[in-house]
């Protein structure tokens, strides 16, 4: 009997934290090149089918805009440079900035890039059981001192953005690469990085070898990047219409 209470006391406190976990997104975009128009429309065929724990935009940079920052419908546009540094860097920043108001709405916030592939329930699942204090989630670069995250998927929980925005003074115009700056910013708060796994599939014969090995694992991060940029277009493009078929619209449609 004992047992079976644990059991149905740990099932309770499992569901309960699921419900609880809303997760902040943003995906660093632009229009110039048609790889990214295409990314685009795949992460919006499902980064809004879950709005009560998923909120997420775009965060693109225009130099000419009049505001700090601008928020239409998906996305956040910010007065900078569209540019890998300090661009990318200060359009998170701003967005942040633009999005401070409703901070306290999210446990956590994730800054991905259009390249990546998340599947969202096994993301949230995966944070229902983690700290939401002085936390960060990353896929992180091994054998750095300081940690140095990924720029390709970071995950911070409420109180490590507000500490990052109370510090945006410091942190704008930097010109290094957002995720050396941040993560060196994380080490001097003594901020510990705690490693997630991630999937890269650069090619298509990558994704055909671990399609089904990918289906059955616990990995919510997929990093689709074909290092000949010529082939991004159709290569990258079909291997992310192929995870959104097979993690969210081949449910949809059982269903």
């Amino acid at each position: 009997m004992r047992t079976i209470w644990c059991m149905l006391f740990f099932l309770a406190a499992y569901c309960h934290a699921e419900h609880e976990v809303k997760l902040l997104v943003f995906v660093i975009a632009n229009d110039d090149e048609p790889i990214y128009v295409e990314l685009q429309k795949i992460w919006r065929a499902y980064m809004h089918l879950d709005p009560e724990h998923v909120d997420a935009y775009f965060i693109k940079a225009d130099p000419y805009l009049e505001a700090e920052y601008k928020i239409d419908g998906d996305t956040i546009w910010s007065r900078t440079e569209e540019s890998l540094f300090p661009g990318i860097l200060n359009k998170t920043l701003l967005s942040l900035e633009a999005m401070k108001d409703r901070l306290e709405e999210y446990d956590y916030f994730l800054r991905t890039n259009l390249s990546s592939f998340y599947v969202f329930p096994r993301l949230l699942h995966t944070l229902s059981f983690l700290p939401k204090h002085r936390f960060c989630f990353s896929f992180g670069i091994p054998h750095f001192q300081p940690m140095i995250i990924s720029g390709a998927g970071y995950i911070l929980s409420q109180d490590v953005v507000k500490m990052i925005l109370e510090n945006k003074h410091r942190l704008m115009n930097v010109q290094e690469f957002d995720d050396v700056v941040l993560g060196r910013f994380l080490n001097n708060k003594m901020i510990q990085l705690t490693r997630h796994n991630r999937t890269d599939l650069l090619t298509i014969k990558d994704f055909v070898q671990k399609k089904e090995k990918l289906i059955h694992s616990n990995c919510f991060q997929f990093r689709v990047k074909n290092p000949t940029h010529e082939l991004r277009l159709n290569h990258d493009t079909f291997i992310h219409r192929e995870l959104l078929k097979t993690f969210y619209q081949q449910n949809k449609q059982e269903n």
